[in-house]
């Protein structure tokens, strides 16, 4: 009798634990279900649907019912450009304001930039406001840096980084494994159309740069004065590479090597066309950029860029530098200059300038040839 009694407590206690064990197991396929059902929507909306946007506002929709989660971003990096453009953003269940495209160099968090370098996630589960020096927040406008757990996870093919799903949260260790692989699994589901998305974006650029050299190329073949040509050459170049435009023209007859301003062609902060007789021949640092390269092609990113003609400034940007030259001889030069950080100057903005330079070049020989066949004839 006296054993009954103490095997009864027990006893009870090897049921209890396996009671407790069977409601945990059963909790966790229950999720498990939920997640593989929550895919499975995510997936047949995919191959439903073409608008990437509209994806990620399903997807971000969708994430939000399997996790506690109170910030999801969704962001396509551009090779080319080596830039980031976060194309969705959900806040407080709150849809907000998209920012421009970052470049890689100047992205507002570290731990993106190591995600698309190293092709890995990227975690923080208790992030600490004194770290905000080293792993800031996305810029998400007036929210206050509480944010407690970081998620940063590529979206990948073949190796390449197409983009990433960036997730935080508002309390420390917010997500356990299963969560983290269940956002691993939506990010497989995201390449497909961000492929896609890439190579729509790719084409399209090819496009722009095509017809750029088909109306360059109708504006040589012309009657418009040499003058005019410029002028529109410089505002095509510009509003293809999203760049201030500058055409220069060397000074014949000068005692050392001079420079005429014949184009500006200005987008930011307002657009404006210049055409002037402005000659540049003194010993300052933008002249002597111009000089050194008055024969060979230029690319550099990331400066700190001074004062320019026309009174335009910046902080930080990049600078494209490509030679009138036929036959050895050089006739000017064109310079590409964006001043914001988050522009670059792609290769094939440098391809088109080639094609503009070059044809540009043998017209203004051809007008030079011109002149002196008329002054020997007169």
């Amino acid at each position: 009798m006296r054993e009954e009694q103490n095997n009864a407590p027990f006893g009870s206690d090897q049921n209890e634990e396996k009671v407790v064990a069977a409601s945990f197991a059963s909790r966790r396929e229950q999720r498990n279900y939920l997640r593989l059902q929550n895919l499975t929507e995510i997936s047949e909306y995919a191959q439903r649907h073409t608008s990437l946007l509209s994806l990620c506002r399903f997807v971000a929709r969708k994430v939000g019912e399997i996790l506690s989660l109170d910030a999801l971003l969704i962001s396509l990096y551009h090779e080319q450009a080596a830039t980031v453009e976060y194309i969705y953003a959900l806040v407080d269940s709150k849809e907000r304001k998209l920012t421009r495209p970052m470049n890689l160099h100047k992205l507002a968090t570290v731990r993106v930039r190591q995600m698309i370098l190293s092709g890995r996630p990227q975690r923080e589960n208790n992030w600490r406001v004194e770290d905000e020096h080293e792993y800031t927040v996305v810029s998400l406008g007036n929210t206050p840096p509480r944010v407690r757990t970081l998620c940063d996870i590529p979206v990948m093919v073949d190796g390449r980084v197409l983009g990433g799903l960036h997730a935080q949260s508002y309390h420390p260790n917010a997500w356990d494994e299963d969560e983290y692989e269940y956002l691993e699994v939506v990010c497989g589901l995201l390449c497909g159309p961000m492929l896609y998305s890439r190579f729509e974006h790719e084409n399209q650029l090819a496009v722009n740069r095509r017809e750029a050299v088909e109306t360059i190329n109708e504006l040589l073949v012309g009657e418009l004065p040499l003058e005019q040509i410029i002028l529109r050459i410089a505002k095509t170049l510009g509003d293809l590479s999203k760049a201030t435009c500058t055409i220069y023209l060397s000074v014949e007859g000068a005692g050392q090597p001079s420079l005429r301003l014949a184009a500006l062609y200005n987008r930011d902060p307002v657009v404006q066309l210049i055409q002037s007789d402005y000659i540049i021949n003194h010993l300052d640092e933008i002249t002597d950029r111009l000089r050194a390269h008055l024969l060979t092609p230029l690319l550099l990113e990331h400066l700190n860029l001074n004062q320019q003609p026309g009174s335009l400034s910046a902080e930080e940007g990049a600078c494209a530098i490509m030679p009138l030259r036929v036959r050895g001889q050089s006739f000017g030069l064109i310079e590409l200059t964006t001043f914001r950080a988050e522009n670059t100057i792609q290769l094939g903005d440098l391809a088109t300038m080639n094609a503009a330079a070059s044809r540009l070049a043998l017209l203004i020989e051809i007008e030079r040839l011109n002149a002196v066949q008329t002054r020997q004839r007169g």
